[in-house]
């Protein structure tokens, strides 16, 4: 099978996004559970989804105390074993709520043979490297993260199933984000490009040789090359 290498040189890339003027009158911010508080208010009262109703201090008759260790729901501090559970659990329940309005990740591209996932600044370079990739006749797609934590790992787990290989395309020497989606989805990436020398990735399509790996694995010396996904082959 044959096998891409293709250009993320150690460079500085510049981009210039044009984007029209954000005109905040058109904004409605949305506080939350904004109230004014009686004298029964409780800053952390226990509540279904986790959020408990929020006073302004000095909008109403209630006194708002706000603790940073463990507190009761009048917000001060307790050692309360029973309590110190709940409001852990409390706190928990936000998640589901994050998880609930979590925005999926851009996905481009068509196929589901290749899936080339990035996050932050990796988003130029791979739809560049993608888009050579495709004029060459590769079927390849793109997924750009915008939220990285929480993740809906069943939502995720369904997306990224799809497809028979994954690659990730990282600023960071550990495959971060690969180990949030193991985490959470369940599924493992079958190749991580790292750069960790401080510089982005940079597309050259001057850089386009080829090499082959008959184990389908990435040497070390590829791994944290200033060329990562230059020297870096995988099958598509």
């Amino acid at each position: 099978m044959r096998l891409f290498s293709r250009a993320l040189r150690n460079s500085l890339c510049f981009f210039m996004v044009m984007k029209p003027l954000l005109d905040e009158r058109k904004i409605e911010p949305n506080r939350g559970k904004i109230i004014s508080g009686d004298a029964a208010y409780q800053r952390y009262e226990f509540s279904a989804d986790g959020i408990s109703p929020r006073a302004i201090p000095g909008s109403g008759d209630g006194l708002v105390v706000v603790d940073s260790d463990e507190h009761t729901e009048d917000g001060h501090l307790t050692e309360d074993l029973d309590i110190r559970r709940r409001m852990v659990d409390k706190r928990l329940k936000k998640m589901d709520a994050l998880r609930a309005e979590y925005s999926m990740p851009d996905i481009d591209g068509s196929g589901t043979e290749t899936l080339i996932i990035g996050w932050g600044s990796t988003q130029g370079v791979i739809r560049d490297a993608a888009e050579y990739l495709r004029r060459s006749g590769k079927f390849v797609s793109t997924m750009h993260f915008k939220q990285v934590w929480p993740l809906p790992g069943a939502r995720l787990q369904e997306v990224l199933s799809a497809y028979r290989r994954l690659i990730i395309v990282e600023n960071n020497a550990t495959g971060q984000l690969a180990h949030l989606l193991k985490a959470e989805t369940g599924l493992s990436v079958h190749h991580m490009i790292l750069k960790y020398d401080g510089n982005p990735f940079l597309f050259d399509p001057r850089f386009n040789h080829e090499v082959q790996h008959p184990d389908g694995k990435l040497p070390q010396e590829l791994r944290t090359s200033s060329i990562s996904l230059a020297g870096y082959s995988a099958n598509v």
